[in-house]
């Protein structure tokens, strides 16, 4: 899949392959969510996507571009996964019974389509990265103190996208730095 957002586009195109994309990660999640928990089938709220990607947008046009050196570049893909990541919280897309439980599994959902993003649009290879992920137990314990972190953030009254967006630039540093190693 490629959803990344062209230097030709125009806002509302930008806006509609952001969609786009974000209702693939969201089938991908589903199908991830499946076969690792094995649990019942994820259901999205209605129109989840479109809800996100109006979150994600209103939030990057008013706070994060007016915010940039340079408002006319593009916003990078550190800030995009923070951003993104935070829009699920905000809107909670998945519903459960047990509000704990839900806090959980939309962290997860928040977590995997940041990841993602990140992953399909930097120059790792997906593949490696995955691989590498899965077996390395600090990088696990990074996935499991974030997703901790964004259990306990409430985005209606704290968006830390520009500080979420640094440790999304860390993390990247040293996935590339280790899947280096790895060739």
């Amino acid at each position: 899949m490629n959803s990344t957002i062209q230097e030709d586009q125009t806002p509302e195109q930008e806006k509609q392959t952001r969609l786009k994309a974000i209702s693939d990660y969201l089938l991908k999640f589903k199908e991830f969510e499946k076969s690792y928990s094995g649990e019942q089938e994820i259901i999205f709220k209605q129109d989840s996507a479109i809800l996100i990607n109006t979150v994600y947008w209103k939030y990057a046009d008013e706070v994060v571009r007016p915010a940039l050196v340079d408002p006319e570049k593009r916003i990078q893909a550190y800030k995009i996964a923070a951003n993104t990541e935070l829009a699920v919280l905000f809107i909670m897309p998945i519903n459960h019974h047990d509000p704990k439980v839900q806090k959980f599994i939309n962290a997860r959902l928040a977590f995997f389509l940041a990841i993602s993003m990140l992953l399909e649009w930097g120059e790792l290879k997906i593949e490696k990265s995955f691989n590498l992920i899965q077996n390395d137990s600090e990088i696990n314990q990074f996935f499991d103190e974030h997703i901790k972190w964004l259990i306990l953030l409430d985005p209606k009254y704290f968006y830390p996208v520009f500080s979420n967006a640094q440790v999304w630039r860390l993390f990247y540093y040293v996935l590339r730095d280790r899947v280096k190693q790895l060739e």
